[in-house]
Order: C-alpha cells, then sequence, then structure tokens
C-alpha cells in the first residue's frame, strides 16, 4: 500500500507538474511573440493564437457537429477536454450554452478567461478526469486525449472520456494505426472524416514558414517556442512519411481523424 501511494503520488508531483510548468513557459512565450500570433492566423485562420494543429477545414467540421448538436438539444452543455486557449469560443454562438474548458496549464486559462469572461474554466490535468462527478451532452477532445500512462490503450482513453458524454463524443486526433486501432463501442456509434490530407498540408506549410527570415530573428527571442514547433512539425513530417511508404508494415499507417461518437437511441 505505501509503495502504491508512493509511486503515485512521485507520478502526480513530480512527472505532472514539470509538464505544466513547461507549458506555461511555452505559452508565454507564445501568447508575446507577434510572429507566431500572424502565422498562426495566416496558416490555420484562427481567430487568436492557440497551439494546436487544426486546419480550417478541421474547424469547419467540429463548428458543423457542435453547431447541429446546440440546435437540437434542449439543454446544450459542452465539456472542451483540454481546452488551450479555447479556440473554438471563437466560432461558436453559445447562447444559453453552458460551457466548461479544463486544462492544466494556468497561463493559457488566464489568457482564456480574458478573452471569454462568461465561460467557465478549470485547472486540472485532463488526463485524471474531472474532480467532480458530472457528465456532459457533449465532450470535446483536440489533440488532447493521451494516455493516462504508457501502456494506456486507446480504448482505454476514449472509455475514460466517454464516461463523461451523455449524447457525443468528438475527437480530433493522429492515429498511428490506421482506422482499425479505433475501437467500437456497443452504445455508440461512430463516424470518422479523414483530414490526413488537409493536414499534410498544413505541415508543409509551417515547414516553409519555419525557414522564413522573421522566423529565424524571432526564434532567438523565444526558443522555446519556436524549437518546439520545429520539433513538432519534423515528428509529424515522419509520420506522414511513413504513411506514404508502402514497404512499411500496417502499424505504421498514420492518419488524422475527426471522430464522432454518438449515443445510440434505444
Amino acid at each position: 500500500m505505501i509503495s502504491w501511494l508512493r509511486k503515485k503520488i512521485s507520478y502526480l508531483f513530480i512527472k505532472e507538474d514539470p509538464k505544466a510548468h513547461a507549458f506555461d513557459s511555452f505559452y508565454r512565450e507564445l501568447f508575446q511573440s507577434r510572429c507566431y500570433q500572424e502565422i498562426a492566423r495566416e496558416l490555420q485562420g484562427h481567430p487568436h493564437p492557440p497551439y494546436n494543429l487544426s486546419t480550417p477545414q478541421a474547424y469547419k467540421e467540429v463548428e458543423k457537429l457542435l453547431k447541429e448538436s446546440i440546435a437540437s438539444a434542449q439543454n446544450f452543455d459542452l465539456l472542451d477536454w483540454g481546452c488551450g486557449s479555447a479556440p473554438l469560443l471563437g466560432l461558436l454562438e453559445l447562447k444559453g450554452v453552458s460551457y466548461l474548458g479544463v486544462d492544466f496549464s494556468a497561463v493559457v486559462l488566464d489568457f482564456a478567461r480574458k478573452k471569454f469572461p462568461t465561460a467557465q474554466f478549470l485547472k486540472h490535468h485532463q488526463n485524471f478526469g474531472l474532480p467532480q462527478k458530472k457528465s456532459f451532452h457533449t465532450v470535446l477532445a483536440i489533440d488532447s486525449l493521451y494516455p493516462h500512462r504508457p501502456s494506456e490503450t486507446l480504448h482505454a482513453s476514449l472509455s475514460r472520456a466517454l464516461r463523461y458524454s451523455q449524447k457525443e463524443l468528438i475527437i480530433l486526433q493522429n492515429i498511428y494505426r490506421g482506422e482499425a486501432e479505433l475501437p467500437q463501442f456497443p452504445q455508440w456509434e461512430r463516424n470518422i472524416v479523414d483530414l490526413t490530407a488537409d493536414f499534410k498540408d498544413l505541415i508543409a506549410s509551417w515547414q516553409e514558414a519555419l525557414q522564413r527570415p522573421e522566423v529565424i530573428s524571432d526564434s532567438e527571442k523565444y526558443p522555446l517556442l519556436w524549437g518546439t514547433i520545429s520539433q513538432e512539425m519534423a515528428k509529424h513530417q515522419r509520420s506522414l512519411n511513413a504513411e506514404r511508404n508502402d514497404a512499411l508494415p500496417q502499424k505504421n499507417l498514420f492518419k488524422r481523424y475527426l471522430i464522432h461518437y454518438s449515443r445510440k437511441l434505444n
């Protein structure tokens, strides 16, 4: 028992806190860099600078799903799981909608609260669930459905997120083993939109942007921001190159999917 508790405390406070602090430092540079904000708007069409790799087409698909749900629901509440700076709130008309954004970065949540003062935000690590027991009409997870531990499967991550959903779960996620990796759940219907080609174009555009003189100059002032983005783009390009290599086994098949789980009617 003592050994288990020691491991739990170590995982929560030694591993997670530095990660949150690293994200805080990253976001401080992001919000200060005018160069990043201009390029993010140019390439991704964001109304304000979040950090994610959602293309304009991906946002349109997510926006369409959410607006259809809002129109058909009598009481609509939304859990934005790993909300970052809550970019979707800049696209949606959320009158009469209850919104809760959850993220573990205090810096990004301070930005979101100032931008959207009527919305609710909670500083909490989404991998450990929510501190209160509550379910939501819709759960949204954009690049935030990460394993609780290295050995956790995608099935387990999805199951944890579905526990908080009454009607639907909307996920934008990189999938590394193709559609076969995505689990089916008996009580849920699953629909997939393949955004891999759109994602491939975005990565190419970002890699071109990283070579611009203004970015090279800005990286001297904000090394964490641009160094992280450079590493991320290189990692995604390697994944996309693996997808194009027919000699690689099926397990290396990379896809960028928008996945919509909706609860089946009884």
